[in-house]
């Protein structure tokens, strides 16, 4: 995956400005090596213990929404007894020093609030609480598309534009005096509206029948500014058109009127809006959502839930985020209260595009909600071609994408480039770049070679050493330059790149150029690389004017972000539209466009479909609605390369097609089958049913089959048939149905892991989320109708071992035992062994709930700089030592290896922080007292794969005094291995101690609203003055024969003999045995000594 520099999982609006060609918005981050991969500004979540922050607070009183079907009366009842049940909760928090901020009732009885770190870990020791958890920070990040899904042949066909449905759009407000939703339509008008009171007259109008702004004017939780964290509300949502317009032009996607001449219709043209307003100038908060989800569903406040509206359309979401959430919860709540929630799937990348997976953002992760993500309708690009020499032509055509964070250009820009490999050669013998070697990051080039001429400078994936590519940009025009072409590393077409955040400082044009044809451009400007550089002058043409490239429609772009949803692996997005270059309303103008990319784009298209539909089924329940256009969304899409099939992860059940789901005449439910994440150690069968409903008022026969449609493991590694109504499983079957009839088609799918090599499980765990989908497709087999539909499956698949430690206490009165592993099940057996520091009781149960902490020295007797005991064999793919696996820039040459268990599976290693506090000589004499310690092991949140950071105290923590990489897998663990080499840390034969404490933490500190939930493992031990977890580097109280069994290094099978070392008669140690390969869930277990 490619190592991204994002320390924090920040909620955004999902936008971009121009996109694949010009849809490609935020790529991946790049962090340096050189900078210690840490991004600007970091600080442990150690720091934050004490640091003032927002949460949620839940109550384990009910929701309304929580109750069932209740009367109106009733509803207003259980809005009070809600809100009561808050006030010991409340008192207490105001008690703890914290103050209340939004309260909610319809949804999820919870409240946020500011209140300390450590006063919100008290706070969740009361009975009455159900979770405290941070509020997420909110970060701002038609005319081809909505006939591209078919929206006009409903219009047409059926009659149906929405008329009597109400879409709620929670954004940064509506233009409601722009031309598209019936206003003035003059920028006059806007600029005499006052956006923080109503005017006589001006709202709501006839299409904007309502709303209210949550925030007020400039809320913005992460700049510099503290006074201007506290929302201020008002009555007035108008978006701000200088520095919002998201929600007007997500408004005009769904529900606009139209502009003759300048905008097409929205989807639902005829539907009603309410201007939800959670966004201002800036960042916002998530309790600021979650108050905006209430109004949604209660827009009069009276407590009962009859006037909500038929369909919310959000347009943001928080990277990686749990379906679990209090907002994900609030969503669901959402839908349980009849309104159907549409949400974007999030900008942040897939698999097939070298991002991530599991980076979904929320609210679109929750079970209920259907989340989108983008593909193209047309994909428009300028070019580049060259002038002189005459006759090159490039392999791609030259398509490049203006660079949307530097200057924009209305001419051609016609000068010679200039290779930048000239003055930072790449170290390949070939003189092929690649992103360690770090072209025109270091510096200005002497003489300004540039001076009035375009550079050629590579910007490539991974962050093994490049710099951001605004800081490229900015040398160059240093230098002279005056536009900057980007030779992209990334592979496919050309994009948007993601910045660093000094893009401000960029004051020439930069573009994106796709690898193939920069590749050969810089052959011609320099035939002779790496020998010598720029021998011909090339003269090329960046074109101003955009044009659309033909042969990439219905392409998924790259920074559509991808699935499954944390926590429960299940299925997610729901279904894809388009979202690159979409035309819309543009705050402020008065009848004016603007061009957007992003799921934010692709949200509203759907939220639209939802319209038609529930005005065409107005008895239907959200879930069945969705099923219905799941169904009928096509398939036939390909990755933004060409490649194909596309992952249900990426694209869910494929892209909307509004016509289809309109005329059909069947649906089959769930919308979607999810088997979540299964650990399979033999053959493994999962079931799962699907009904198959004929609501036609005539029979159908219907083909019914399923199949594996994509698949990570080895092709025959997954299989699948289906059943009908319990009739033996086969691989297809026909179903006759009447009117109204219904059947139980029971999914059947089997994993076989003996199919899995080696390599795969080891490097599969690390690098990638193995997904398999498929599709139960169903088919009308008879002359009456027209319906081909389907329902996808899915499920994150491991082939996994059942390794296990006998006895589970050993006696070593006699001085040393033997200690067994049992081996079973088809995946490679792996046990490490650790010293028992401690093992903590469950709690939340999250990725941040410690269950044991363990450490293990490979030193030996003496601290030489040779390792002993550390396994000897290689790995099997790429043939490098366990030693070697865990280097990053610096080997561990004697490790020291802390490792934790985790109660809840880590599903990628960006969410998941980990400090390891040390007193080097356990002797109480700390170089950092605030932070209790002379060292610090953090596993880095964020990309770079969770490397393993470490801090000599005091600390700037701008740079790693040593970085390694760490053990374990970085996808679906429960167990973390943190290694630091012995005399890096300040060990030696004559101070061979260390005492610790673990922190393991899940969220983010940003500006001004720390995010942190933690759990402390370790405790302060008065007496010593350190920490009461201690170990012995040179003579530890228990040794091991072998640390390591079996696994992907060689280590040797056991078993293995556990001897008394500087134990003590009596003190009954224990020994953390970690299973790695073994399933989530099962990699861990404490054997018990006698000694």
């Amino acid at each position: 995956m490619r190592r991204r520099a994002v320390l924090v999982p920040a909620l955004v609006l999902l936008i971009a400005v121009a996109v694949p060609a010009s849809a490609i918005p935020d790529r991946a981050r790049q962090a340096s090596r050189d900078e210690g991969v840490l991004l600007e500004g970091f600080r442990p979540a150690i720091l934050s213990l004490d640091g003032v922050g927002r949460y949620f607070v839940m109550l384990e009183a009910p929701a309304v929404v929580d109750q069932g079907r209740l009367s109106p009366a009733a509803q207003r009842i259980a809005t009070g007894e809600a809100l009561r049940s808050q006030a010991p909760a409340i008192r207490a928090v105001e008690a703890l020093g914290g103050t209340v901020l939004f309260r909610y009732a319809r949804l999820v009885n919870a409240f946020s609030a500011t209140m300390t770190a450590r006063a919100a870990m008290q706070l969740a020791e009361r009975d009455d609480v159900r979770l405290v958890e941070p509020v997420p920070i909110v970060r701002r990040l038609n005319e081809t598309s909505v006939p591209f899904i078919g929206a006009p042949e409903v219009w047409s066909d059926l009659g149906v534009r929405g008329r009597g449905i109400t879409v709620a759009v929670v954004d940064t407000g509506v233009d409601y005096t722009h031309a598209n939703f019936g206003g003035p339509g003059t920028a006059a008008a806007y600029a005499a509206n006052d956006p923080e009171i109503i005017e006589p007259g001006s709202f709501p109008t006839g299409k904007v029948i309502g709303g209210y702004d949550f925030v007020g004017d400039d809320y913005d939780v992460i700049d510099d500014d503290p006074t201007n964290d506290t929302p201020n509300p008002d009555p007035d949502p108008l978006d701000d058109g200088a520095v919002g317009d998201h929600g007007t032009h997500v408004a005009g996607t769904c529900c606009g009127n139209g502009v003759p001449g300048a905008i097409g219709r929205g989807v639902a043209p005829k539907a009603e809006i309410l201007a939800v307003k959670v966004w201002d100038t800036g960042s916002s908060t998530a309790d600021v959502l979650v108050a905006g989800y209430e109004f949604a569903v209660d827009p009069d406040g009276d407590g009962e839930l009859s006037d909500a509206a038929d369909v919310l359309s959000f347009s943001g979401g928080v990277d990686h985020g749990p379906p679990s959430s209090t907002e994900a919860k609030a969503a669901n709540g959402v839908v349980k209260a009849g309104t159907i929630f549409v949400a974007s799937a999030g900008n942040s990348g897939n698999q097939p595009a070298g991002f991530s997976a599991y980076i979904l953002g929320t609210p679109a992760s929750a079970s209920r909600v259907i989340g989108v993500a983008a593909s193209i309708d047309e994909f428009v690009a300028q070019t580049l071609s060259v002038v002189d020499p005459t006759g090159v032509v490039l392999p791609d055509g030259g398509p490049i994408v203006h660079q949307e964070w530097s200057p924009g250009f209305t001419a051609d820009i016609t000068a010679q480039i200039v290779d930048a490999r000239q003055f930072d050669p790449p170290a390949s013998p070939s003189g092929d770049p690649a992103p360690s070697d770090r072209i025109l990051c270091d510096g200005v080039p002497s003489g300004s070679p540039f001076a009035g001429k375009l550079a050629l400078i590579y910007k490539g994936p991974f962050g093994a050493g490049d710099c951001f590519v605004e800081d490229k940009v900015i040398n160059a025009q240093a230098a002279g330059a005056i536009g900057v072409v980007i030779w992209d590393g990334f592979g496919g077409l050309p994009g948007q790149i993601g910045t660093g955040g000094n893009e401000g400082q960029v004051t020439i044009p930069a573009v994106d150029l796709g690898g193939n044809d920069a590749a050969a451009l810089a052959a011609v400007i320099s035939p002779n690389a790496p020998s010598s550089y720029n021998q011909t002058a090339v003269t090329v043409t960046i074109g101003a004017t955009g044009a659309v490239i033909p042969g990439y429609g219905d392409r998924m772009v790259d920074f559509t972000s991808e699935g499954p949803a944390r926590i429960t692996s299940a299925l997610k997005p729901d279904i894809s539209a388009p979202g690159a270059d979409i035309r819309s309303a543009d705050a402020g103008s008065g009848d004016g466009a603007v061009v957007f990319s992003g799921t934010s784009m692709a949200a509203p298209h759907v939220s639209g479909v939802m319209a038609l539909l529930r005005q065409i089924h107005p008895t239907w329940s959200p879930a069945r609605l969705k099923a219905l256009v799941m169904n009928q969304a096509t398939q036939r899409l390909s990755n933004l390369d060409g490649s194909s099939p596309v992952p249900a992860t990426v694209m869910g059940s494929g892209r909307v097609q509004a016509d289809e789901a309109a005329f059909a005449t069947s649906v089959a439910y769930p919308g979607s089958v999810s088997f979540g994440l299964v650990g399979a150690h033999d053959l493994t069968t999962m079931t799962d049913v699907v009904t198959l409903w004929n609501f036609d008022d005539v029979a159908h026969r219907y083909g019914v089959s399923s199949d594996v449609r994509f698949n990570d493991l080895p092709s025959r590694a997954a299989s699948t048939r289906i059943s009908v109504d319990g009739e033996t499983p086969v691989e297809g079957a026909t179903i006759r149905l009447g009117p109204g009839e219904k059947a139980r088609v029971i999914l059947e799918v089997t994993i076989d892991p003996d199919r899995v090599p080696t390599w795969q499980q080891e490097y599969g765990w690390y690098f990638y989320n193995p997904n398999v989908d498929g599709v139960v497709s169903f088919v009308q087999r008879d002359g009456g109708g027209r319906d081909r539909f389907h329902v996808p499956w899915h499920v994150s698949a491991l082939a996994t071992a059942a390794t296990d430690a006998s006895p589970r206490r050993l006696d070593l009165t006699g001085g040393s035992a033997e200690l067994a592993f049992p081996e079973a099940g088809a995946g490679r057996s792996s046990a490490d062994l650790y010293l028992l520091g401690t093992r903590d009781p469950k709690g939340p149960g999250t990725e941040a709930d410690i269950a044991a902490v363990g450490v293990r020295s490979f030193t030996g007797s003496t601290i030489d700089g040779v390792a002993e005991g550390v396994p000897t064999g290689t790995d099997a793919l790429a043939g490098i030592t366990w030693q070697e696996f865990l280097t990053f820039e610096d080997v561990p040459t004697e490790p020291i290896e802390f490792g934790v268990v985790t109660h809840g599976v880590r599903n990628t290693t960006e969410t998941q922080e980990i400090d390891v506090v040390i007193d080097v000589g356990a002797d109480g004499v700390l170089a950092d007292p605030l932070i209790g310690g002379d060292a610090l092991l953090v596993k880095l949140p964020g990309g770079n794969f969770g490397a393993v950071c470490l801090f000599l105290l005091p600390s700037s923590f701008e740079s790693c005094d040593a970085l390694h990489f760490p053990d374990y897998s970085n996808y679906n663990s429960t167990v973390t291995g943190l290694p630091v080499d012995a005399q890096a840390l300040g060990l030696s034969d004559a101070n061979p101690m260390v005492a610790y404490q673990v922190i393991a933490a899940t969220g983010v500190f940003a500006g001004d609203v720390p995010e942190f939930t933690f759990d402390v493992a370790g405790a302060f031990d008065p007496a010593t003055g350190t920490y009461d977890l201690v170990l012995d580097a040179t003579d530890p109280a228990l040794t091991f024969s072998s640390q390591v069994v079996h696994g992907f290094f060689g280590g040797p099978a056991g078993p293995i003999d556990v001897a008394v070392g500087s134990a003590v008669p009596g003190e009954d140690l224990g020994i953390l045995v970690l299973f790695p390969n073994n399933p989530p869930g099962d990699q861990w277990r404490v054997v018990r000594t006698t000694t």
